[in-house]
């Protein structure tokens, strides 16, 4: 049977998530020349986003 996964773990794997997100919409980012305006922009917001919910909860928030 599986172990329960305490807060703390559960936290570093939501964390670690969420920065490979973000190093994928980093790479995705990179090669914008491909890219029209708006979804140019919409990766970048995407990047702020996961950027704000890696920050919180790093944080201690949930």
């Amino acid at each position: 049977m599986e172990k329960e996964l305490s807060p703390e773990e559960i936290r570093k794997i939501k964390i670690s998530k969420l920065r490979r997100l973000q190093m994928k919409y980093h790479q995705m980012e990179k090669e914008k020349r491909n890219k029209t305006v708006h979804e140019r922009a919409s990766i970048g917001v995407h990047m702020m986003e996961l950027q704000m919910r890696a920050d919180r909860l790093e944080n201690g928030g949930i």
